[in-house]
C-alpha cells in the first residue's frame, strides 16, 4: 500500500501538477517563443526531475552511484566532451557548406553574437547535465541492476530515441484548461504512429545515446558524455548565427537541421564513436555501478 501511494504521489508531481500549473503559467507568456505544447513540456520534465530528485534527498551521496562521481580533472573531461560534441557537428557543417548545401556569414548584430554565444553554452550545460544524469546516470544504471548492463544499454538508447518524438501537433491555443493539458499529453504519443518517417531520426538518436553511455562506462563518470552532449547542442543552438541553407538537398543525405537523420550525421557519429574507441580502449568498463545486484558484463 505505501508504495503504491508513493506511485500515486509520483504521477501527480510528474503529470497532474503541470496540467494545473502550464495553462495558469502559459497567459503570462509570449505565445509566439512558448506555445502551450512547450509549456507544458517543461512542466512535465521539471516534475520528472523533482521525483528523481526526491529519491536522493535522504542522502546525496547517492549522486555517486547513479555518474556524479569524484573523478580526478572532471573539468577536463568536461571540456573535452565539449570540444568533441562542438567539433564534430561544426566539421559536418562545413563538409556540408563545401558540399553547397550552406552559406557562410555573420547572420546577427555583432554585439549580439557574445551574449547569445554565452546564453546559449549555459542552456546547453544545462540540458547536458540534466538528461545525462537522467538517461545514463538514473535510467541506465537503474535497469542495469534489474537485468544487465548489454540489455540496459539497449533499452536505455531506444528510450532516449522515442522520447525525443514525444511532440505531437501544435495547436494555436488562446485559453487551455486542465483538460487541455491532457489534449496535449495524448497527442505526444501521434508522432509514433507514422514509424517510417521517425526511423532515420530516431536511429541517429540511438546511435548518439550509445556514443553517450560508451563515454559514461568507458569514464566511470557522467562528465564526458555531458560534455559531448552539451557541445552538440551548443552548437545546434549558434549555428543559426552563421550558417544558412542554399537550395534544397536531400535529407536522406544531410540530415534536417538537426542533423542525426541523415547518412551524413550517422557518420559523423560513427566517426566520432570510433575516435573515443581509440582513446579510451584500454580502460576498463566501469561496471561497478552495477554492483548491488552483481551484474555481469
Amino acid at each position: 500500500m505505501k508504495n503504491f501511494l508513493k506511485f500515486l504521489l509520483a504521477i501527480t508531481i510528474i503529470l497532474i501538477i503541470p496540467a494545473i500549473l502550464a495553462p495558469l503559467i502559459f497567459p503570462l507568456l509570449n505565445p509566439n517563443k512558448f506555445p502551450f505544447e512547450r509549456v507544458l513540456s517543461r512542466c512535465v520534465m521539471l516534475g520528472g526531475f523533482a521525483v528523481v530528485l526526491s529519491l536522493f534527498a535522504r542522502n546525496l551521496t547517492a549522486f555517486k552511484q547513479f555518474g556524479f562521481t569524484p573523478l580526478r580533472d572532471w573539468w577536463r573531461w568536461l571540456l573535452i566532451g565539449l570540444a568533441l560534441g562542438f567539433t564534430m557537428l561544426l566539421t559536418l557543417e562545413l563538409v556540408q557548406t563545401l558540399m553547397g548545401a550552406f552559406d557562410i556569414g555573420i547572420r546577427v548584430k555583432w554585439n549580439r553574437i557574445p551574449e547569445r554565444t554565452i546564453k546559449h553554452l549555459l542552456t546547453a550545460l544545462l540540458i547536458g547535465s540534466t538528461e545525462e544524469f537522467f538517461f545514463r546516470g538514473f535510467i541506465f544504471v537503474s535497469l542495469a541492476r534489474l537485468l544487465n548492463w548489454k540489455w540496459s544499454f539497449v533499452l536505455t538508447n531506444m528510450f532516449y530515441a522515442v522520447l525525443h518524438f514525444f511532440r505531437g501537433t501544435k495547436v494555436a491555443w488562446v485559453n487551455p484548461d486542465f483538460f487541455d493539458s491532457f489534449q496535449v499529453m495524448i497527442n505526444w504519443f501521434t508522432p509514433l504512429a507514422n514509424w517510417q518517417t521517425v526511423l532515420p531520426a530516431a536511429f541517429g538518436l540511438f546511435l548518439f545515446g550509445g556514443l553517450l553511455t560508451y563515454a559514461f562506462l568507458k569514464t566511470g563518470g557522467l562528465y564526458l558524455p555531458i560534455g559531448i552532449h552539451a557541445g552538440a547542442v551548443w552548437f545546434l543552438k549558434i549555428d543559426v548565427m552563421f550558417f544558412g541553407g542554399k537550395g534544397t538537398f536531400p535529407v536522406w543525405l544531410y540530415g534536417s537541421k538537426d542533423f542525426y537523420d541523415g547518412v551524413m550525421g550517422w557518420f559523423f557519429l560513427g566517426g566520432l564513436w570510433f575516435i573515443l574507441w581509440l582513446w579510451l580502449r584500454k580502460r576498463p568498463m566501469a561496471l561497478g555501478f552495477f554492483d548491488k545486484k552483481e551484474v555481469r558484463g
